[in-house]
């Protein structure tokens, strides 16, 4: 870890109790902007609707982003979602693990710490983590014009 990651990890475990520092996955050679977002999915602080509305800063609506069926918690966003159940399945097939029958984002992101290979964890975690973030930029882009469209 750097020393600019110490000091969040640092921070964070003094401002949020319940904060696991064993839970913070921080990779040197995946972008910082990549690390901090998956941080925050973990510590479930990041703006899906469901959040939002905890915190009566919109009023906007809860179901998912892509097809109204659930509420848009992350592990919906990320997991459950019709899309996303595609984007894993995709992927699954690509890289040879079965990525599609998890229940939480804890879960998806433990599953590289389980082979052996050093190189295959962090194939496997640059993988996990770019389909997060993509998935997450589908999201925002689908909502923005959804809320902005006549």
């Amino acid at each position: 870890m750097t020393i600019g990651v110490s000091v969040v990890v640092l921070m964070a475990s003094k401002i949020y109790d319940d904060f696991d520092v064993t839970r913070c996955i921080w990779e040197g050679w995946i972008p910082i902007k990549l690390n901090c977002f998956v941080w925050k999915l973990l510590l479930n602080r990041i703006p899906v609707a469901v959040n939002l509305l905890a915190m009566s800063l919109v009023s906007i609506s809860r179901t998912c982003t892509f097809f109204s069926l659930s509420d848009e918690f992350p592990d919906h966003v990320f997991l459950n979602c019709v899309r996303a159940k595609e984007v894993w399945r995709v992927v699954s097939l690509w890289c040879g693990w079965d990525l599609t029958a998890l229940g939480s984002m804890e879960q998806l992101l433990e599953v590289a710490s389980h082979l052996s290979s050093h190189s295959r964890k962090r194939i496997l975690k640059a993988i996990i983590y770019s389909y997060i973030w993509s998935i997450w930029k589908q999201r925002n882009a689908k909502r923005s014009t959804k809320e902005f469209s006549p």
